[in-house]
């Protein structure tokens, strides 16, 4: 400010606590971005404008995203359109309509209920999963999940082919799980108990 006699004014304030509190933010952030590096899982957290504002490099390796563009702080659609060119999601028949949808996935995620199946052009299949953050953000998490769907499918076309089997044979068979429901059984065995 200035003074009569043309000289300033200035006041300090200690900022020691700030200084302590930046510090350890820092130190935190430091040791969530250690511990997110080791997870198996590609970790992306968007803030409440929906840009990113950290990722693991697991997310990276998963989707080929570079950590160049990841570390721009994208936002949320900016990483789909990504993905979309890198072919990364699944291609929808309508893309346009499937971005519209994006809000309704957003709010699934913010209520913390969000979870798709994203079976790739490649053959992988990817678990998207949202889940919302105290800060108003979103944390996604994907997951490679090929030979956990790949074993799904193999068990299915295997008890299928075994129902198929026990139902040619003409007889009344069942199958009874460890809890004593039925598990597999064949149309005669439905018929002759008046199951359905």
């Amino acid at each position: 400010c200035g003074r009569a006699g043309g000289g300033h004014a200035g006041f300090a304030l200690p900022v020691d606590a700030l200084v302590r509190a930046e510090t350890s933010l820092r130190g935190f952030m430091q040791t969530l971005s250690r511990t997110f590096a080791h997870l198996p899982v590609g970790l992306a957290i968007f803030d409440g404008d929906r840009r990113l504002s950290l990722f693991n490099p697991v997310l990276g390796d998963l989707t080929g995203l570079p950590p160049e563009f990841l570390a721009r702080r994208p936002t949320l659609h900016a990483v789909l359109d990504r993905l979309r060119e890198l072919r990364m999601i699944p291609e929808p028949r309508d893309y346009a309509e499937w971005r519209r949808r994006l809000a309704d996935i957003e709010r699934a995620a913010e209520a913390g209920h969000y979870t798709e199946l994203w079976p790739l052009p490649s053959g992988r299949t990817f678990r998207l999963t949202g889940q919302p953050d105290s800060q108003g953000g979103i944390a996604l998490m994907l997951e490679d999940v090929t030979s956990e769907t790949a074993r799904n499918r193999a068990l299915k076309v295997r008890g299928d082919l075994l129902e198929a089997a026990l139902g040619a044979m003409g007889r009344a068979i069942a199958v009874f799980d460890a809890t004593g429901a039925p598990a597999v059984q064949t149309p005669s065995h439905a018929r002759l108990w008046g199951l359905e």
